[in-house]
Parts: C-alpha cells; sequence; structure tokens
C-alpha cells in the first residue's frame, strides 16, 4: 500500500507524538498506542485521531487516569466507535462507579464498548439500583449481571423495586424464597409480584415443590407461559419422548417453543437415534439416548453436528420440512375450529 508523502510525514507526526505521549508522566497504554496507530493507517483520519490522542493525555487530569489502562481503552475506543455520542464525563463515571462498587474493570470496558445504551442512564440510577439490591444480599457481580442482562431494573424508582423484591422474597417454596431461585432471571423483579404469585399457584397443580424449584432454576420465563403452552409441552415429553416430570425440571426444556421440542426430537427418532424409554420398567432406560439437556438446550450447530452425529446443514434442512408440515397442521386445526364455530351457531 502507498502513501504520499503528506500522509506520511502526517502519520509520523502522530506516531512520535504518541511515543512521547507514552513515556510522560500521564501515558496512554501501549495497546492504545498500537490501535490509533492502526487507526490512522487504515482510514487516514491524522487529524481526528490526533486529537483524540491529545484528549485524552494528560491535559485533562481530572478525566485522564494514567493509571488506569482498561480506562483509557475505552475512552479512546468509544470515542472512535460512537464519536461524540457519549460525553467524556459520562464515560468516565459510570466506568468509576462500577468499578468502585467491585466489578472487574476489564469486564466493564468489554461492556460498555460492546452495549453503549447502558451510558443513557444517569450515574444515580446505577447506585440507587445496586444500594436497593445489596439490601437483599445480592454480591455487586449479580447486581452487575441482572442490569446487563434486564436494563429496565435501572428505570424502576427505588420504592417500588425495594418493594417488589420484598414481595418476592416473602413468596416462599418449600424454605427457599422466589427471589433467590429466580436470581437467573432478573425480568422477574420488574414484574407484579401477585402476577408471579398466581402463576405458581397454577404451575403448583402440575409439579411439586421441588419441581418447581427446577423451574425457576432452569426455566423461570415459564411463569410469564400460558398454563395452556406447559401442559402441551409436559404432555409432550412425557407421552411422546417417554419422559418423566423430575428429567424435564433438570434442563430448559420447558423455556422452549413446542415446535422446536417436537423438531429435535423427531430428528432424532426418524434418523434411528432416539428410542421411546420405558421408565415403568427399568428407570434408566432413558440413558440410552442422548440427555434431554444436549437434545433440547444446545445450538442448531451443536445438535446437529454432536448430538445427531450428522451435520448442522442437515438439520437446517429438516427444521424447514418440518415448519411446512407444522404450518399445514396449524392451518388445518384453524379450519376445523372456524367450522366448528359455525356448527354451534
Amino acid at each position: 500500500m502507498r502513501y504520499n508523502k503528506m500522509a506520511l510525514k502526517q502519520f509520523s507526526f502522530l506516531a512520535s507524538h504518541l511515543l512521547r505521549m507514552k513515556n510522560a508522566v500521564s501515558p496512554i497504554s501501549s495497546k492504545a498506542v498500537v490501535n490509533l496507530h492502526y487507526a490512522a493507517l487504515s482510514k487516514c483520519h491524522w487529524l481526528r485521531n490526533y486529537s483524540i490522542a491529545t484528549e485524552y493525555s494528560n491535559i485533562n487530569p481530572d478525566v485522564y487516569n494514567p493509571i488506569d489502562n482498561n480506562l483509557d481503552e475505552l475512552l479512546i475506543t468509544m470515542k472512535i466507535k460512537y464519536g461524540d455520542t457519549f460525553s467524556i464525563h459520562q464515560t468516565k463515571s459510570l466506568y468509576q462507579t462500577l468499578v468502585d462498587h467491585g466489578i472487574d474493570s476489564a469486564k466493564v470496558k468489554s461492556q460498555l464498548v460492546e452495549t453503549p445504551d447502558l451510558l443513557k442512564y444517569p450515574e444515580i440510577f446505577w447506585k440507587q439500583t445496586f444500594q436497593v439490591f445489596t439490601e437483599f444480599d445480592f454480591t455487586p457481580q449479580k447486581i452487575y449481571q441482572c442490569i446487563v442482562v434486564h436494563p429496565a431494573l435501572l428505570r424502576i424508582k427505588p420504592n417500588k423495586l425495594r418493594q417488589n423484591l420484598l414481595e418476592l422474597n416473602q413468596i416462599e417454596i418449600g424454605r427457599s424464597s422466589v427471589l433467590k431461585l429466580a436470581k437467573i432471571y432478573p425480568v422477574m423483579y420488574t414484574s407484579n409480584p401477585q402476577q408471579v404469585k398466581k402463576s405458581l399457584r397454577h404451575l403448583s397443580t402440575l409439579f411439586n415443590n421441588p419441581q418447581l424449584k427446577g423451574i425457576l432454576k432452569n426455566s423461570p420465563s415459564v411463569i410469564f407461559s400460558p398454563i395452556e403452552e406447559t401442559i402441551k409441552k409436559m404432555t409432550y415429553i412425557v407421552e411422546e419422548m417417554g419422559l418423566s416430570q423430575d428429567l424435564v425440571v433438570e434442563t430448559k426444556v420447558l423455556s422452549k417453543s413446542l415446535s422446536h421440542i417436537y423438531t429435535r426430537h423427531e430428528f432424532l427418532k426418524r434418523a434411528g437415534l432416539y428410542s421411546k424409554p420405558k421408565l415403568n420398567k427399568d428407570k434408566r432406560s432413558h440413558k440410552k439416548n442422548a440427555p434431554l439437556t444436549l437434545i433440547m438446550d444446545t445450538s442448531d450447530r451443536y445438535f446437529g453436528n454432536k448430538v445427531s452425529h450428522l451435520s448442522h446443514e442437515e438439520y437446517q434442512v429438516f427444521q424447514q420440512i418440518m415448519n411446512e408440515e407444522l404450518g399445514e397442521f396449524e392451518e388445518s386445526t384453524d379450519d376445523l375450529d372456524e367450522e366448528e364455530e359455525m356448527e354451534d351457531n
């Protein structure tokens, strides 16, 4: 690749300035220097990158922390990727708040670069949310994980969030509270606790307490699904696949769609790789097949290549066939429903 004399002169000036900064009292990290060199070479944005470099150098000690390489890399990366969308103060403040709460600085850096919309929430929202969850013995790492997965938590007023958590903590399954059992599903914390209680009453007609605990741990979204859908899934798994409820609640299968369950099972069955267990005669007969979690909880690629030992491509073709078959079945079912309604009228 060839560059004109002016471009090379500009790059030489930028490079020498960055290297001086690297060895100065307030240096930027070596990685940042390399990244800016690459940006300059690939995009020829000489003056723009020069201004970025100087902006985060020792010009503003309130913004720049020479000891924290993750922070300076975050600030420079945000500037290059998102321009002026997020202010330096905004990024620095949230980063420092999270690090002060004990969150790993490298994780904070990568997360903010990946999901910059987290910066749109005022710093005070973060502090208030951390404070409320801390009152219920959540670790800082768990609080951070909950917010990243479900940022809507930051929009709830502290008193409302506190009340939700208190009510969820009072709903018990055996000796455990729903609050502790559903930590992997932060959506529940923004939901109406009375609706959660109502859903659990419905589910308790199908599952015992140990099984309900398994559901909240592995498939908590079931709480917000119509009970009729859960019954259909359980009926298929028990009657067609020959598995027990105890095996079901140990996996995430109830969080999957019925078509997903049917397609995965049918693919193995037609390939001669699944035989229906007879648990009433042999409680270990299900072990002749692949574990349910591998059949249902894995990606399409892993399932096709590793579980079925065929190929991802073959499974993709089969999915298309099943989608057509299921679509035709649903249409015929709708037609029957319409005919029944007409007869009733």
